[in-house]
């Protein structure tokens, strides 16, 4: 990449300017992009199957049979199922973190002129899972405490201001955490030290970023 190009993608982007940098990002190497979301919905997909299709298995031959298939729902909520549960929910989470710090480090490697690979792009994910996982738990913990909170301690009628005031919690939080995977793939941060990079990053780009953050979502689910 040459010092103009290089200059001129390292500028300052709009919103309509961000969008259109993520659709050429996305031509130049749309392969890898996909592969690596392939990948992860089929591990993912596969990962269900694996969790459901024994249960429903069971309760389709003892259909009819309502000993059997009380039996089938206690054994579904046994001390092994929840552990089985837990660990599907974690496998979850390390799918999604491996999946998106390898698209990060594609895109990386774009702005610094080479060409990574799939394979490369998600041994570079792996090599970091501790720490994208770990930040991703964070962020999944503090929120189902703040919800527990909300449903489990507060009055009813607290209920919808509490809710409101956690969405805005959660808006907030998401934008000041939105360069927490990007600062462990390119700058080798720890957890702590990538949600402190990020506060850094975000600093005087709020608005900005939570546009993005919004139309992204809305253009996901138009999708």
């Amino acid at each position: 990449m040459s010092d103009e190009q290089e200059t001129s993608y390292l500028k300052h982007l709009g919103i309509e300017e961000t969008f259109q940098r993520l659709i050429n990002v996305f031509q130049l190497r749309w392969g890898v992009f996909l592969s690596i979301s392939c990948l992860a919905v089929l591990v993912s997909t596969l990962l269900t199957l694996m969790m459901t299709v024994p249960l429903l298995m069971a309760v389709s031959q003892d259909q009819g049979d309502d000993d059997a298939i009380d039996d089938v729902v206690v054994h579904d909520t046994s001390a092994i199922s929840w552990i089985v549960y837990g660990l599907t929910w974690l496998s979850y989470f390390i799918i999604v973190a491996v999946s998106d710090g390898s698209i990060i480090y594609v895109v990386s490697g774009l702005y610094a002129g080479v060409t990574p690979q799939v394979y490369n792009a998600i041994s570079a994910g792996l090599s970091k899972v501790v720490y994208l996982l770990g930040t991703s738990l964070i962020l999944t913990g503090a929120s189902a405490v703040c919800g527990l909170f909300i449903f489990f301690v507060m009055p009813p009628q607290a209920w919808i201001p509490m809710m409101i005031l956690f969405l805005i919690l959660l808006m907030f939080v998401a934008v000041i955490t939105y360069h927490v995977y990007p600062s462990i793939m390119v700058e080798d941060s720890g957890i702590l030290g990538s949600f402190r990079r990020s506060w850094e990053l975000s600093e005087g780009h709020r608005g900005y970023i939570f546009c993005c953050i919004l139309l992204f979502s809305f253009a996901k689910l138009v999708v």
